[in-house]
């Protein structure tokens, strides 16, 4: 069976690489003390662009992924 990654293509990676150095940073400034509404709102942003990336390749792979019984439930908890 093949793995997520292989199945999803090249966005998958671009879009969780985005998202891991969103909520990395988003973390690492809040930690510190740096906080300011448009930090937040910027980093937020670029995690959104993320999940914009990963989110398409995600839900078309579904149907590689799992049996045909099975996609019904999957598709609900997404």
């Amino acid at each position: 069976m093949p793995t997520v990654s292989a199945v999803a293509g090249g966005g998958d990676a671009a879009g969780h690489c985005l998202i891991a150095l969103a909520s990395t940073t988003l973390a690492l400034y809040v930690a510190l003390g740096f906080v300011s509404p448009w930090l937040i709102l910027g980093l937020s942003f670029l995690a959104g662009c993320g999940f914009a990336l990963n989110d398409p390749a995600w839900l078309a792979s579904v149907g590689d992924i799992l049996e045909k019984r099975e996609i019904p439930a999957a598709v609900t908890l997404m």
